[in-house]
């Protein structure tokens, strides 16, 4: 192939991801501007995205609840002057650039076709794109892990020690989102001492044990700060109970869970309150005092329902990628069997 052949290979390849990473954008736009309602934890990524914007640091830190997520959202909060648009900002543009790191993982392992069958998979994969809508941590968490998925991929091949740093970072980064990292350094660790980089050529031990060692140093660096302020404001060094919502509640509250009792209890006086209204009421007139909020509710529901055409749409679709991956005669039977697997546990 001449240098132009290349070129132009490498320029068409690129406007290809590049459509359908703005495809995945606007499909996630469309679906965002559905009804949504902040619920659980999308409640305290709002309330600390509240507390950032307005410079409040130390109120918007957490012992429990992610703060890197809404820290990073900041700019889109003041973007939108919303923190919830701003969350939910920041899981759509994930959303979207999941599909770089993913396709680019699939071309290095599989081939060009292989990457765009994964990106229109990931594109149009319905839990995806409910992820992508809400203000949750999903959308974030998942690109951190496959930007450094691709970069332990590069390190295992050419035994780059800048490769094996990033790798680390990422995942420190990543477990400052959502706990679970901490699992899934264990893996390219594991692969790093046993020494087979991509090439086949086993690693000296003592290079192995440098690499892994290194990647683990740079995966804590990310943790520290946050942990030396956990210990200071708590005397914890890791993260244990959902009953604080700022680093504050726990010199509020002595015991932590003395917040999870006062909460709960104001709860079952609620509940215990509306149940004996409840039963004081004839259910006739129950159900005739609230006909307007029913059928409000109804024709809402159906308007939501019509609002989700685009996403039952896409299923048929997902459906008839999978059996064209798999008989495409151009692909090896091994390769297509990787694949299919890759990108169905995925999501």
């Amino acid at each position: 192939m001449t240098e132009s052949n290349r070129t132009g290979r490498l320029v068409s390849e690129r406007l290809t991801w590049g459509i359908l990473v703005g495809g995945a954008l606007l499909l996630r736009a469309l679906f965002a501007t559905s009804r949504l309602v902040l619920s659980g934890d999308e409640t305290h990524y709002a309330e600390s995205l509240h507390h950032f914007m307005r410079g409040r640091i130390f109120e918007g830190l957490s012992d429990y609840w992610s703060f890197l997520y809404p820290l990073a959202a900041v700019p889109f909060g003041l973007i939108c002057r919303d923190a919830e648009a701003g969350l939910r900002l920041l899981s759509m543009l994930s959303g979207a650039a999941l599909l770089i790191p993913s396709m680019a993982i699939a071309k290095e392992m599989w081939g060009g076709r292989a990457a765009l069958f994964t990106g229109l998979f990931i594109a149009l994969h319905t839990n995806l794109l409910i992820c992508s809508a809400a203000a949750m941590t999903e959308s974030f968490f998942s690109l951190l892990v496959m930007l450094a998925l691709l970069c332990f991929l590069r390190a295992a091949r050419d035994g780059g020690g800048r490769s094996v740093i990033l790798t680390g970072l990422l995942l420190g980064l990543a477990c400052l989102v959502r706990q679970e990292a901490q699992i899934l350094v264990l893996i390219p660790v594991i692969f790093l001492l046993a020494g087979a980089g991509g090439n086949g050529i086993s690693r000296p031990a003592r290079k192995r044990l440098a690499s892994a060692l290194l990647l683990v140093l740079f995966f804590i660096l990310p943790l520290l700060p946050h942990a030396v302020l956990l210990h200071e404001k708590t005397g914890r060094w890791f993260v244990q109970s959902k009953a604080a919502v700022n680093l504050s509640s726990p010199l509020i509250w002595d015991d932590g869970l003395e917040r999870e009792k006062f909460v709960y209890t104001l709860n079952e006086e609620g509940t215990d309150r509306r149940i004996n209204e409840i039963g004081r009421t004839n259910p006739l007139g129950l159900l005739w005092d609230g006909r307007r909020e029913i059928g409000g509710r109804y024709v809402r529901q159906l308007t939501d329902a019509a609002e989700q055409l685009p996403l039952l749409l896409v299923s048929p679709f997902l459906l008839l990628l999978v059996p064209l991956g798999l008989f495409a005669r151009r692909w090896r039977m091994k390769r297509r069997e990787l694949l299919i697997v890759a990108v169905g546990l995925f999501p």
